[in-house]
């Protein structure tokens, strides 16, 4: 499991638009909540076509090991649809950083909950920009109009952490409708985003993994006391094809590629959202526990 923390929220991010321009709050593209959308505008570019938008974040550096990028599920204005090309790349003092993994050319994917979506896993890199390229390009051919509207729900980033999971994952669906009694005992349903919550074990680590100090990631007390300031993080539960060992048991795999990553198991597990329950580290000897992880999807 990858989980991803310490994302600069709302303001911390600095954003500027090639191709386009801003109609919503750009604020809005990191505020950990998918369905509150940032609309822009897509401009014609030399050829009198619109080409592709270009957005920049700035931030102060840190280790980045996965991002994504998140269309709301419902939308007065259009939404990238499935199939759209997108790319992720870096940037550290000005200076291109070659991220890796599955940044360049993926699609988006439609997730069972009908929203768009776009993950990438790659070898943390320190960087202090992130670049998002939508092309204007849905499985070959063009898809935006000139001066068209479009919102974007969220762009996810920041450092991650690599921890095995035990098998018993269990994943429930909340929401849906929800009945309510109106006048004179009136069945009147409330409907409610449906979002998944699921709970896991983390596998059995050594104390170094515990507890630390590590150097090639955090350690899992360090990311207890993280998450106790996080307004949300990213959970992506499984990202690697079946057999694929890892050096370690709790950290990076010692490959992050196509040959890989698993497109189907990344595009469907990825999650932003909040931890529902306190994080508990419990130690037998030498031998680290921890008590379930609870989760809670934000609905796009």
């Amino acid at each position: 499991m990858r989980i991803v923390y310490d994302q600069p929220f709302g303001s911390d991010v600095t954003w500027t638009i090639q191709g386009g321009e801003f109609i919503g709050d750009p604020d809005d593209l990191c505020n950990g909540n998918p369905a509150s959308a940032c609309r822009v505008k897509w401009h014609a570019d030399s050829s009198g076509s619109p080409g592709s938008l270009v957005l920049t974040g700035s931030f102060t550096a840190r280790a980045v090991g996965a991002a994504a990028f998140l269309s709301p599920r419902f939308s007065t204005e259009n939404v990238i649809p499935e199939g759209v090309k997108i790319d992720v790349s870096g940037k550290l003092t000005s200076s291109p950083v070659a991220l890796g993994g599955n940044a360049l050319n993926m699609r988006t994917v439609t997730h069972p909950n009908g929203a768009t979506r776009r993950p990438w896993v790659f070898p943390a890199h320190s960087i202090d920009q992130i670049i998002i390229t939508i092309h204007n390009d849905k499985n070959g051919s063009p898809f935006a109009t000139v001066d068209g509207l479009y919102d974007i729900g969220e762009i996810v980033f920041g450092k991650t952490a690599d921890y095995g999971v035990k098998q018993n994952i269990k994943i429930s669906l909340q929401g849906g409708l929800l009945q309510r009694k109106g006048h004179q005992n009136q069945n009147s349903p409330f409907a409610i985003k449906a979002y998944q919550a699921p709970a896991f074990n983390i596998t059995p680590m050594t104390e170094v993994e515990a507890i630390g100090p590590r150097t090639d990631q955090a350690d899992f007390q360090n990311l207890m006391y993280a998450f106790t300031e996080e307004d949300r993080v990213a959970l992506i539960p499984t990202y690697l094809r079946r057999n694929n060992d890892s050096s370690t048991r709790h950290g990076p795999p010692a490959t992050i590629d196509a040959s890989t990553i698993s497109e189907q198991r990344l595009c469907r597990t990825f999650m932003i959202g909040n931890l529902d329950a306190a994080i508990e580290l419990d130690g037998d000897d030498n031998e680290y526990y921890v008590s379930p992880i609870t989760f809670g999807e934000s609905p796009p």
